[in-house]
């Protein structure tokens, strides 16, 4: 394997094998200083992993020869991430033709966030439909803790929901299947819009375990969706971007004044009416969606979706 510095803490890995699945690359890699990976190749969606124990980022271009401005800007924001949160970056590129193009994106400044490309990405989510759109962002949670969410007024971190420690939590949601490095704990990660990913952790959480998405189709029943609008939420005090998520705030997100829409299931899961005692200020905000009409992760996603956007006004 050869590593080629090409800034501080990013090293480029050519003349090996993918580093994913492949225990001696990641094991070299290891040994050469690199914590996080990221993989350049295509694939059916982008996906963070564990590799050999370094944390990896699998990203994909929807069109292999033109990368999107947002596509390009994800590796910027991982890299700078990861290198603000101390670790060192090994990139690998499937495609020779691209490498230029990476690595430049890979060594470039983030940009101010009023200039920042809208993070709808084309390869997000292709199973479903194609793309997820930015134009909106979201957080869902369970129903059984939305009133929670509701009467506080804010979104939390798990450590803030929980009152554990980062230690507990990290450990905890390892043995569960999911080995995100422990800074990641502190934020509340937000996707793209019409993204299924929030209701497929809302259902895992609910469930207390991983599901494929067919599995989640199968047992589907929807999470409260919370919209937020990425531009204002870009002059957060405690914003971040990571390349995987489409935004992020650390510790605490208060619903006003930047929550645009809360879209929640009629029924419970009963079948029931849904009993949601929301603050006179985020009634207006609240819009219930018969999760029946519109069942499964894709339907949902998008009709939630297009409902948000009328609130926008």
């Amino acid at each position: 394997m050869e590593n080629t510095a090409i800034a501080d803490r990013v090293c480029l890995l050519t003349d090996c094998a993918c580093p994913v699945g492949d225990e001696a690359v990641c094991k070299d890699a290891a040994s050469a200083g690199i914590d996080s990976l990221l993989v350049v190749k295509d694939d059916i969606t982008p996906w963070p992993s564990e590799q050999g124990g370094l944390w990896c980022y699998v990203r994909p271009f929807a069109n292999a020869t033109t990368p999107t401005p947002c596509e390009l800007q994800r590796i910027t924001d991982f890299v700078s991430y990861e290198r603000a949160h101390g670790r060192t970056v090994g990139i690998w590129v499937g495609d020779a033709e691209l490498q230029e193009q990476v690595r430049s994106a890979a060594t470039a400044e983030p940009p101010a966030p009023d200039s920042r490309p809208p993070s709808s990405d084309p390869c997000c989510c292709r199973p479903y439909h194609d793309g997820c759109t930015g134009g909106l962002v979201c957080h869902a949670c369970p129903v059984e803790v939305v009133g929670q969410v509701l009467t506080s007024g804010q979104l939390l971190s798990k450590p803030r929901a929980t009152g554990k420690s980062l230690e507990d939590i990290v450990q905890e949601m390892r043995d569960w299947g999911q080995p995100d490095p422990p800074d990641y704990f502190e934020y509340i990660c937000l996707a793209n819009g019409d993204c299924v990913a929030p209701d497929m952790l809302a259902i895992q959480r609910h469930a207390g375990r991983w599901l494929g998405p067919k599995e989640c189709d199968a047992q589907f029943y929807p999470g409260v969706r919370f919209y937020f609008d990425p531009v204002a939420l870009a002059a957060h005090p405690h914003v971040a971007w990571d390349g995987i998520q489409a935004i992020k705030i650390k510790d605490s997100l208060a619903l006003d004044p930047y929550l645009v829409a809360a879209v929640a299931p009629e029924q419970d899961r009963n079948g029931s009416p849904l009993a949601l005692d929301a603050p006179p200020a985020f009634r207006d905000r609240l819009v219930r969606l018969d999760h029946q009409a519109h069942f499964g992760l894709a339907a949902w996603s998008t009709a939630a979706f297009k409902v948000a956007q009328q609130c926008m006004g």
